[in-house]
């Protein structure tokens, strides 16, 4: 059977996801990399004693259950039962001289099973082993090469475009993730944690790289131990796959005896004629979810850590242990507000890259699982959005309201406008208007922030704050202009008992007025 897919009949066109030699390579691949994980998961900063038992048996049984004996044999029972007795009396004795002698043994003898297991020798033949197992040592080179080109073995060919765009994707998305990483490890929970995983990434990666070259070991004895394609049994040839003719071009009546060459000429395919290849995309679609993944996980590990201060964000605060008000906003609050705006960026660019060249304004391309990662990721930029807002909120409870507060609040509420297009845009892959939707929030936003009373704002909001004894900050509410004027009637104010401090800022704030103009100053004389 072929790596191919199968014939096309009438438009039909079926491929097969997975051959027999690359099941084959597949399983072969899980096995060695489940024993290299466990190999090491027994020996890992530990003696030889008990593990020593379990892994000899552990090999032994691999060995007797994957190869397996033609026929019941006393030299591979035996082999193996000895193999496992060496490492029982490892496992008994404590001393270096016990497992001196054992550990090598039990090495060598796990080291014939597979010849013995494979070829059936019979107990008058076993003083030949040792040079047939010498002659193995000779295959070294094509073993090793085996050993190497395994991976590719398992993708077919028509996996190998799919797999090289999930490479594409880790290599584009890993790097991202990255950058997101950075940005929020300013928030003092996720840096922790990041810090605590870097410390334990050595142990980690020393231990993947130990694993990984434990299963290439045992890989590499498969090889010398795999019989050459001569010493393999003949199979029979399969019997081509039938053809898959599309119901809807069933044959006539006429040919349902299916004689002459009329029935022939119509089961025949179509003569290939040359049609233009569609223009590619410059991202697929299957690079583009493999790049949004680990930048999901990122902001979902992100968002789990900092929901429970969400709506706990006093208690949180005021907390002995707990940051200060200001610690608290200031710990990433900005590297946070770059990585929601870097979200949307990302999400419109693979827009436009998922596109055909020359395609402007068309329709996205994209299944439902792509739709429900783009919208993943934009909720999760939602929720740490909704994170800024809430420590800017508690920030200016806690010390005012100003200019810098109320803007940096006005372009979170423009980016929560963009968030809520760009889902939209997600979902409805069609939907053409996302840029003139953008652009009119934003001018809107813009128009309604620049008519929007700031200084009454300011001054109501300092002034609340001053009514339930908070401290307010006289000099910076006396340089706000005329516009805030009508927060003399506040309560505060009219009492009688700050009847000064309204007479201070009542003329700070006429003071600021400019001064009227006739028309000749309007024309500019």
């Amino acid at each position: 059977m072929q790596d191919d897919a199968m014939p096309r009949v009438a438009g039909a066109d079926v491929s097969l996801p997975f051959t027999d030699t690359q099941r084959r390579a597949l399983m072969t691949l899980t096995i060695a990399l489940a024993l290299g994980v466990a190999t090491q998961s027994l020996f890992w900063n530990t003696r030889l004693g008990l593990n020593f038992l379990l892994w000899d048996l552990m090999l032994a049984v691999a060995v007797l259950v994957t190869i397996g004996p033609r026929r019941p044999v006393a030299t591979v029972w035996g082999a193996g039962t000895a193999s496992v007795l060496f490492g029982v009396s490892i496992a008994l004795r404590a001393s270096a001289w016990s497992a001196a002698i054992a550990a090598p043994v039990a090495v060598a003898l796990l080291w014939a099973l597979p010849l013995l297991a494979r070829e059936t020798t019979q107990p008058w033949e076993l003083p030949r082993v040792p040079l047939r197992l010498l002659a193995r040592l000779a295959k070294g080179p094509s073993a090793a090469a085996a050993v190497v080109t395994l991976p590719f073995r398992i993708v077919g060919a028509s996996q190998k475009t799919r797999a090289r765009r999930v490479f594409v994707g880790l290599l584009l998305g890993l790097p991202a993730a990255s950058v997101f990483v950075v940005l929020f490890s300013s928030d003092p929970e996720f840096g922790w944690l990041i810090h605590r995983a870097t410390r334990s990434a050595n142990r980690a990666v020393s231990f993947g790289a130990w694993s990984l070259l434990t299963a290439a070991g045992y890989l590499f004895v498969h090889a010398l131990h795999r019989p050459s394609p001569s010493q393999q049994p003949a199979r029979s040839p399969l019997p081509p796959p039938p053809a898959v003719i599309d119901p809807a071009l069933r044959p006539p009546q006429s040919f349902a005896s299916g004689e002459g060459s009329a029935y022939r000429d119509w089961i025949a395919p179509p003569a290939a004629t040359s049609v233009p290849k569609a223009p590619e995309p410059l991202l697929s679609r299957e690079t583009w979810g493999t790049l949004l993944v680990p930048i999901i996980g990122v902001f979902a590990l992100f968002v789990g850590l900092n929901l429970r201060h969400v709506f706990h964000g006093h208690a949180y605060v005021r907390d002995a242990s707990g940051p200060s008000y200001s610690d608290y906003l200031h710990a990433g609050f900005y590297q946070l507000l770059a990585a929601t705006i870097l979200s949307v960026c990302l999400v419109r660019v693979g827009h436009a890259l998922l596109r055909a060249r020359g395609e402007v304004g068309e329709r996205v391309p994209g299944g439902a699982r792509i739709r429900a990662l783009e919208v993943t990721l934009l909720a999760l930029t939602v929720l740490t959005l909704f994170s800024c807002v809430q420590r800017l909120a508690l920030y200016e409870e806690a010390y005012g309201a100003t200019y810098l507060r109320l803007g940096v609040a006005v372009i979170a509420l423009g980016v929560f406008g963009v968030l809520g297009l760009s889902i939209a845009k997600s979902i409805c892959r069609g939907w053409r208007n996302f840029g003139g939707a953008t652009i009119f929030w934003l001018i809107g936003l813009a128009l309604a922030a620049s008519a929007f009373n700031a200084d009454a704002y300011i001054a109501m909001r300092n002034l609340d704050r001053a009514a339930i004894g908070k401290p307010l900050d006289v000099a910076y509410l006396s340089g706000l202009s005329a516009d805030a004027l009508v927060a003399l009637k506040h309560p505060y104010l009219t009492y009688p008992g700050h009847a000064d401090l309204r007479c201070e800022l009542e003329q700070a704030w006429r003071s600021a007025r400019r001064s009227p103009r006739d028309w000749r100053e309007a024309r500019g004389f």
